[in-house]
């Protein structure tokens, strides 16, 4: 049966965790802004550069937790499988909801499922209380939201690249019929 326990959360440290997140961000606009041509040469290697920085985060927890890991994986990844899936699923679900188009019902499940993991795990480790038992799940969501994101990106290029193509096929088939 499982355990039930109060964690007492310091609101203020959490805030000033949370600048980890806001505060690269904020200075990325403010130098886009000053200097838009030195950042547009680096910007190309920023999206690696992150992935390194999380892949790190990742491994030093998987590492540290492993043995937790392997024993309760099941529970672990069934947990963060419904936590992507449906996250991906209600982003794309409330979108078309909404009445928008397939790319923006696409875009919004992409950036609804892919949680910010990193910032999760960051705040675990620095709180008193959370720990690394909190941060694992963290972790390997972040290791998820990768597999799930990638994989629905591939799948709907693939489908955006035929529909191109078959709108193409359409255009050139009643171009060659009017002449």
């Amino acid at each position: 049966m499982a355990r039930c326990e109060l964690v007492e959360v310091d609101l203020l440290k959490l805030f000033k965790d949370t600048l980890v997140v806001i505060v690269p961000v904020a200075i990325g606009i403010w130098l886009k802004r000053l200097v838009p041509r030195a950042v547009k040469k680096i910007e190309p290697a920023a999206p690696l550069v992150s992935v390194i920085v999380i892949v790190l985060i990742v491994a030093a927890i998987i590492e540290v937790r492993a043995a937790d890991i392997k024993e309760h994986w099941r529970t672990l990844l069934l947990a963060v499988c419904l936590l992507h899936g449906l996250a991906f699923a209600l982003g794309y679900g409330f979108a078309r909801l909404f009445g928008y188009e397939k790319l923006i019902r696409r875009t919004v499940s992409i950036e609804v499922g892919m949680q910010n993991s990193g910032l999760g795990t960051h705040l675990a480790k620095n709180n008193p209380g959370f720990g690394d038992v909190a941060a694992t799940p963290c972790a390997l969501s972040a290791v998820m939201h990768c597999i799930f994101g990638s994989f629905l990106a591939a799948l709907w290029r693939a489908d955006a690249e035929k529909m191109d193509n078959d709108s193409i096929d359409a255009t050139l088939s009643a171009t060659t019929d009017g002449e």
